[in-house]
């Protein structure tokens, strides 16, 4: 069984499909944090992120068997990963604000030498950016997201939504540009 640990993500899919459940927990090992953050920076909401992140492993499970090894697993995970938060964000009845009590919780817990002050400034300055994501296009979101926070390369994008790289790269110099105008507008305005 320490063999498989081992493994890389080809491998643990191959044992897998062949029944081998003590390979998916390892793949859900691996591959959980980076799941749980790519859905969080979709929904902005812990618990939300929590639920599509299992949704996510359960669809992946039962999609296993179409997996069909000319891609790379990981980009063929974050395609279904990004599939299904989008489709639990349409079946979303309402709207949920952005929650910040585990930004000020974790903020003012920590020892630092930052006064309350500081830290109180650095959670506006991540709600200012939240703000921001929240208001960009969906197709300038979704390039943002995937590269800056779950480290994508552009390759890997292009290879998981089918876009072409070039279309990859202008879509997120837009949403910087984006994000940039509107956290700008919201310190000017006087809304931080």
């Amino acid at each position: 069984m320490q063999e498989i640990l081992t493994y890389n993500d080809e491998n643990l899919c191959r044992s897998i499909c062949k029944g081998n459940r003590y390979a998916f927990e390892v793949l859900i090992q691996r591959w959980e944090k980076p799941i749980f953050n790519l859905a969080y920076r979709y929904l902005l909401n812990r618990e939300a992120a929590e639920d599509c992140t299992q949704e996510i492993f359960i669809k992946l499970f039962n999609k296993l068997q179409k997996f069909n090894y000319d891609s790379s697993f990981k980009t063929w995970l974050y395609r279904v990963a990004t599939n299904t938060v989008i489709d639990y964000q349409r079946k979303q009845l309402r709207y949920r604000e952005v929650s910040t009590d585990d930004f000020v919780m974790e903020g003012l817990r920590t020892d630092s030498e930052e006064s309350v002050e500081d830290k109180m400034e650095n959670i506006n300055r991540i709600n200012a950016v939240q703000s921001a994501i929240k208001k960009l296009p969906k197709i300038q979101k979704h390039v943002l997201i995937l590269k800056e926070f779950s480290g994508m390369t552009f390759d890997e994008i292009s290879e998981s939504t089918g876009i072409p790289i070039s279309t990859v790269k202008s879509r997120l110099y837009t949403a910087l540009e984006n994000l940039k105008k509107e956290i700008s507008r919201q310190y000017q305005g006087g809304e931080i």
